[in-house]
């Protein structure tokens, strides 16, 4: 349970990376709630209401009256929409005019949150119709959180390389394990998509680039906070 493996701050990792479908308490939430307080870094991914939990952590990460909603489903493609040179600009790949692709389940959307706290990534998908008015990927501006709407962002069954499908599977590397673009993902565009009436697997989509230039960023953060400060004066 993360809630135990977090207890002592003095053996706080450097980075966490969680894709939570189900099973995190109301503990295990608090706990990384905690952790990310004592400037610890976390790539998140969730896509489950878990009600109330996720909720609360929501909330508790904002210290604002957030909401949550799940739409769209697998094989749906986000365009990132920040100038954020951080990201975009990172060491794993050039991410300007990039897209994410969300792996064979719903999106799990934060709504009213207050967007001087973040820097959006992505909002709606290109293909589907436009339900929910909320951020499917964003960075936090104060705290060393990068969250996204999907479990399987980083999925691939294969050691390596582009799985063949369109709406799961959609980190790609190439035969050195290096991130690459997924040259052929997505479902068919609905009707009131923005990218209506595209045909499915028409556009390129960049998960594995997208979270190499974000961990190295994130990697780097703990350094300059009290989790790195915490850890060395405790050996």
């Amino acid at each position: 349970m993360l809630y135990n493996l977090l207890s002592n701050p003095a053996y706080d990792p450097d980075i966490i990376i969680a894709g939570v479908a189900a099973g995190f308490t109301s503990a295990d939430y608090r706990a990384l709630n905690d952790y990310i307080d004592r400037g610890g870094a976390v790539f998140l991914m969730i896509e489950t209401y878990s009600p109330p939990i996720v909720l609360n952590f929501m909330q508790r990460l904002f210290q604002s009256n957030v909401s949550i909603e799940l739409s769209d489903s697998g094989g749906a493609v986000y365009p990132i929409l920040s100038n954020d040179e951080a990201i975009l600009s990172g060491p794993f790949g050039d991410l300007h005019n990039a897209n994410w692709g969300q792996d064979g389940s719903p999106t799990l959307y934060i709504k009213d949150i207050p967007e001087d706290q973040i820097e959006v990534y992505s909002r709606n998908s290109r293909n589907n119709n436009p339900n929910v008015e909320g951020v499917s990927m964003f960075r936090h501006k104060t705290k060393n959180v990068f969250y996204v709407g999907d479990i399987g962002f980083i999925s691939n069954q294969r050691a390596n390389g582009m799985y063949g499908t369109i709406s799961i599977e959609p980190f790609a590397t190439d035969d050195n394990d290096f991130p690459m673009e997924h040259t052929r993902y997505g479902r068919t565009a609905q009707s009131r998509s923005p990218d209506y009436p595209k045909p499915a697997g028409s556009w390129k989509i960049h998960n594995s680039m997208i979270f190499g230039n974000v961990f190295a960023f994130l990697l780097a953060s703990p350094h300059y906070t009290k989790v790195n400060q915490a850890r060395n004066s405790n050996r």
